[in-house]
C-alpha cells in the first residue's frame, strides 16, 4: 500500500505561487489588448486610399457646381434683363425703350444687363446697367454671333436677337476644358424661353 503523504497546509511557497500565476493571466491578458505593427500599417493605408478617393471625387465635384453656377448666372442675367423690361424698371431716371443682354465675343469672362432706348448696346456709354464676371477659371466659350444682343421690348418683354438669329445659344465652359463635356447651354427663344442644357 502505499501511503500518502500528509496534506501540507499553505505555506509562503503557495501563495507565492499562486501571485505568481496571477501576474503571469494578467500579462497575458494586457498583451492580448494591443495592436502589432501590422495591424495599425494596413488600418493607416486604408485610411490613406479612402481619404485620397474622398479628396478626388470632391475636387470633380467642385468643378462641376462651379459650371452650374455660371451657368445659371447668365440665364439669371438674362432674366434679370427680362423682367426689367417686363416692370418698365427706371435707368437713369428714365424708362427705356429696351433692356436687354450683351455678350462681346467668344473667350469673354463677362457680360453687360443694359438699358437703352436703340437695339444696340454702345459699351462705355451710360446704358450700363451691370457688368456680371464668371467665376475664374469660366469662359463664355461660344455665342450664336459675335456682339450679340438679347434685347427685351417693355411693357410685354418682346423678345428680338440683334444680330438677327431665330434663337440665341451662349456656352459657357471651363476655359481649358473642350466641349460638350465641360460646357453647359443657355438657350433663348423668340419666345423668351431662357433654358440651361447639357448638348448644343
Amino acid at each position: 500500500m502505499i501511503r500518502r503523504p500528509p496534506r501540507s497546509t499553505p505555506s509562503n511557497s503557495s501563495a507565492a505561487s499562486d501571485v505568481y500565476k496571477r501576474q503571469k493571466l494578467v500579462r497575458k491578458r494586457d498583451k492580448k489588448n494591443g495592436f502589432t505593427l501590422t495591424e495599425l500599417m494596413v488600418t493607416i493605408s486604408i485610411i490613406v486610399v479612402i481619404s485620397s478617393i474622398l479628396i478626388i471625387n470632391f475636387r470633380q465635384g467642385e468643378q462641376s457646381y462651379k459650371l452650374q453656377r455660371n451657368a445659371y448666372l447668365v440665364a439669371q442675367g438674362i432674366r434679370k434683363a427680362q423682367n426689367m423690361a417686363l416692370s418698365s424698371s427706371e435707368h437713369n431716371g428714365e424708362i427705356k425703350n429696351y433692356y436687354g443682354v450683351y455678350f462681346d465675343t467668344a473667350g469673354s469672362d463677362f457680360f453687360y444687363i443694359f438699358a437703352s432706348d436703340n437695339k444696340i448696346y454702345n459699351p462705355g456709354s451710360n446704358e450700363e446697367v451691370e457688368k456680371i464676371e464668371l467665376e475664374e477659371g469660366m469662359v463664355i466659350k461660344d455665342i450664336s454671333k459675335n456682339n450679340l444682343n438679347i434685347i427685351f421690348s417693355p411693357p410685354y418683354a418682346v423678345v428680338s436677337f440683334n444680330p438677327s438669329v431665330s434663337r440665341a445659344t451662349i456656352t459657357v465652359g471651363k476655359e481649358s476644358g473642350t466641349c460638350p463635356e465641360d460646357c453647359l447651354y443657355i438657350k433663348v427663344n423668340d419666345k423668351g424661353w431662357v433654358a440651361i442644357e447639357t448638348t448644343p
